[in-house]
This record gives C-alpha cells, sequence and structure tokens, in this order.
C-alpha cells in the first residue's frame, strides 16, 4: 500500500482536553447572518421577487442533478483516498464517512468539523486518525490550489485591490501547508517529546508518530478528482445563471464562484454566510448584472448546493453513528 499504518496518538484522560468556545459559532453565525441581510436589503431582491417565481423548472432541475453529483465526486474521492491508505471500503461506507461532513465542517468555524471523517474512519474501520487528517489535508489542498488557480485567472482582468489581497493571502496559506506537511515527520517529533513530559501520557503510549506522504500518480488522481468536482460545482452555478434568464461566460462564473468561495473560507465564518453571497453578489454585479438578479442567483444557487447539503448531511449523519455504533467489521 502507499502509506504505512500510523499508530495511535497519545491519549488524553477524560476531561483534559481543552473545551471549546460555544459561544465563537454562533457569534460568527450572526455576523454572518447581518452581513448577508446587508447584501439582500441592498439588492432590492424583496421588492423584485419574480425574478425567482420567473425560473425555468428544467435548468433548475439540471442544476440541482449537478449539485448531487458533485457530491456524488466528492464521496469517491474518499473512496479513492482510503483505498490508497490502506483501507478499502465500498461506496456506500465513503458516503457515510464523507456526506456527514458537509454538516459538521460548514456549522463550525474554519471547517474544523471535517475531523468526523477521521472520527468515523477511526471507529467503523480502524484508520488510525493521523491517516484520516491527512486524507483531509490532501482534500483541503487540492481543492484550495485549484481554486486559487482558477481564481487567479482573475488577475489578467482590471482586477479589484480587495481581491487581488485576498488572492495574494490565499497563496500564502497554500506555500505555509506545502511546508508544514512536507515537515511533517519532524514536527510530529517534537510534538512527541512535548507529549512525553506530559503527568498523563508516556514515551510507551505515544509510540513511533511518523507519516509517509502520497506518492506523484495518487496525489495527481485526488487532483483530477477535485477538478472534475469543481467542474460540476462552476457548470451548476452558470446553469443557475441561465435558469433565471442571465448570460454569463462559464469561464467568468467558474472564477467569480473560485474567488467568493476562497473568501468565505478565509472568513471563517460557518458556510462562509454572508461572505461568499456578498462576494459573489459583488462580482456579478461587476461583470453587469442587476442587483436583484445577481442575489437572486447567488441564494438560488447556495439552496441548492451548500443548504441543501448541509440538510442531506445532516440525515446522512444519523446512519454514520449507528455504523459506528456497530464497530469495525
Amino acid at each position: 500500500m502507499d502509506v504505512t499504518a500510523v499508530e495511535e496518538a497519545c491519549p488524553q484522560e477524560p476531561g483534559s482536553q481543552t473545551r471549546p468556545n460555544r459561544w465563537l459559532t454562533p457569534v460568527l453565525l450572526l455576523a454572518g447572518f447581518i452581513i448577508l441581510l446587508f447584501f439582500l436589503i441592498r439588492s432590492n431582491l424583496v421588492e423584485e421577487y419574480r425574478i425567482i417565481l420567473g425560473i425555468d423548472p428544467f435548468l433548475f432541475a439540471i442544476a440541482f442533478l449537478l449539485s448531487l453529483a458533485s457530491i456524488g465526486v466528492k464521496v469517491y474521492r474518499w473512496q479513492y483516498l482510503s483505498a490508497h491508505y490502506g483501507t478499502r471500503i465500498s461506496w456506500s461506507h465513503a458516503a457515510l464517512a464523507s456526506v456527514p461532513s458537509l454538516f459538521f465542517a460548514n456549522i463550525t468555524p474554519g471547517k474544523a468539523g471535517d475531523l468526523y471523517k477521521a472520527y468515523y474512519m477511526r471507529k467503523r474501520h480502524l484508520l488510525a486518525y493521523l491517516n484520516g487528517i491527512s486524507m483531509i489535508f490532501y482534500e483541503r489542498f487540492s481543492e484550495l490550489s485549484l481554486l486559487f488557480l482558477v481564481g487567479a485567472l482573475f488577475l489578467f482582468a482590471p482586477a479589484d485591490e480587495n481581491i487581488v489581497i485576498m488572492l495574494e493571502a490565499t497563496l500564502v496559506i497554500l506555500l505555509i501547508l506545502v511546508a508544514v506537511y512536507w515537515r511533517a515527520d519532524f514536527v510530529l517529533e517534537r510534538l512527541k517529546r512535548l507529549l512525553v513530559r506530559l503527568p498523563f501520557t508516556t514515551p510507551e503510549i505515544c509510540g513511533d508518530l511518523q507519516i509517509r506522504k502520497l506518492s506523484v500518480a495518487p496525489l495527481a488522481g485526488v487532483f483530477a478528482i477535485t477538478l472534475a468536482s469543481l467542474t460540476l460545482e462552476f457548470v451548476r452555478l452558470w446553469v443557475v445563471v441561465r435558469a433565471l434568464g442571465y448570460s454569463l461566460s462559464l469561464l467568468d462564473t467558474a472564477v467569480f464562484l473560485s474567488i467568493a468561495v476562497i473568501a468565505g473560507l478565509v472568513s471563517q465564518i460557518p458556510l462562509g454566510i454572508g461572505v461568499m453571497e456578498g462576494s459573489l453578489d459583488y462580482l456579478f454585479r461587476s461583470a453587469g448584472l442587476d442587483p436583484a438578479g445577481s442575489m437572486a442567483i447567488v441564494l438560488t444557487d447556495r439552496v441548492i448546493s451548500m443548504y441543501f447539503a448541509l440538510v442531506l448531511g445532516f440525515v446522512v449523519s444519523k446512519f454514520a453513528f449507528d455504523e459506528m455504533e456497530r464497530g469495525a467489521p
């Protein structure tokens, strides 16, 4: 297999973990709703609600199917990564691992809830946490890299200064991720030396914390699968634009969505709510769309993509927890 097994990280005694800040998520969500409300009021969509009612039902159905297809590709990506980490699982089990994360990741700041996938794999398939976290890293890194490359095409046109700054910040984050992961073994060794000094851990418990990266071929496969998923999302938004009677090139649509997603991620607000909608609305207006139509497109697309995925993830999580109670086969 491509990746060596990793021993369990140093366990902590019950209650020794730091309690998360319970107020952080609600405060960030409130801020996001306020931002969204601001852009909604500015768009005059409330007065022009007939724009949404006039959506083409056939194209809307296609956009919804594209959203489902994108989720399906992400499920396959998790199955693909699992195989390369020595744990072959069925597509249904890959769905139970990845689909609920659409809920957990998006209701937590910085998508921290994505760690659910590593937890599920450990409980149901005995995959070491560190391997699960590595798989999540490859997912996030491939997505952020491709979004940056597509969004950077905006720089070939007269670019907004704020967007340029945001793309530069994204590039810095990517470089930091590459540096940290490249030196992961060094970081883990230093972490082990710190942990063994704590009263609730011992060198025997920590074991040998090592990790091996994916080789070039499977890494290229992850990027190819991620590109397929993102392409479906770009086409979905383009179809929504057409369904509401507007015209925009597929390339512009892809660039705008990439920049908006990056803005949502950088904001750390759960769902990127407010920030992502506001960014996409601003970019659509800069392309000549009227305010009400722009916001109608943004809200329609978010309903059939992010908010639908949120509900789907919550429903599937119930089945996933039942699977975890059964334990490893």
